[in-house]
């Protein structure tokens, strides 16, 4: 009669791939133990965290001080466009408002000079020459 054949489950290429994966492994857990370990990184990662905030509150900083260079920048350019205005409208800033002439406007209970209520022009006129 014939001989049973059995079969062999893994064989030699199944064990080869096994004790490599098991020597990887334990290069992996060495590696590991030389860098530092778990403890190591938690103290970086908390190194990190510090840093972090603490360019984010510079960056906050700086960020709020261009805001505030960029609105100076943004009112100055303002009272010149409005400068340039009142002298194409005839108003030189050195220029006193006489007193006795009204307002331009409408009579409202909020009066100005003789009862009429500041025009936008005056107010302008009174922004700028800081009246």
């Amino acid at each position: 009669m014939s001989e049973k054949t059995t079969i062999v489950k893994g064989g030699f290429r199944a064990t080869l791939a096994f004790l490599i994966s098991i020597v990887a492994l334990i290069f992996a857990i060495v590696a590991f133990n030389r860098t530092g370990g778990e403890p190591d990184l938690k103290a970086q990662i908390r190194d990190l965290h510090v840093k972090m905030k603490t360019l984010k509150k510079e960056t906050a900083e700086r960020v709020n001080k261009v805001r505030q260079e960029t609105a100076k920048t943004l009112e100055r350019i303002g009272i010149e466009v409005s400068k340039e205005e009142l002298d194409r409208e005839g108003i030189k800033t050195g220029e006193k408002v006489p007193e006795k002439v009204p307002a331009e406007g409408k009579k409202s209970g909020a009066t100005g000079q003789q009862g009429f209520t500041a025009s936008k022009r005056s107010i302008e006129w009174c922004k700028i020459n800081g009246v």
